[in-house]
């Protein structure tokens, strides 16, 4: 007759089971909170471009490139832009990149408007 209880092998494999499964979720939850970080400069940049290109739009703006760095504590954000003339000879195209560092890599986002007399 056969002993009541698990053998070694069994206990091995559950084990094997359980331990890939928690690195999976480990994973998981350690890209979804990289994705959120992501996300909050994707926000963010969002945010400060809008600002800034309804500053701009709030006047008739000059033609010309200028750049610059966004205010602490938005420092780690810097922008781009040209303003060109338009079609028509009473309104201006504005266009505006962010730009900012993600891990090691440049990210970029363009917003653009149309300013009139």
């Amino acid at each position: 007759m056969r002993a009541k209880g698990f053998t070694l092998l069994e206990i091995l494999v559950a084990l094997a089971i359980l331990s890939g499964t928690l690195m999976m979720a480990f994973r998981v939850v350690s890209d979804g909170i990289s994705s959120q970080a992501r996300s909050d400069g994707w926000l963010d940049a969002t945010l400060l471009g809008e600002s800034r290109i309804r500053q701009t739009l709030a006047t008739f703006p000059e033609t010309g490139d200028s750049e610059g760095i966004f205010p602490p504590p938005n420092d780690g954000y810097r922008w781009r832009m040209t303003v060109s003339q338009a079609l028509h000879e009473d309104a201006r195209e504005v266009h505006l990149t962010i730009y900012w560092s993600w891990q090691g890599e440049e990210e970029q986002l363009m917003v653009s408007g149309l300013a009139v007399k």
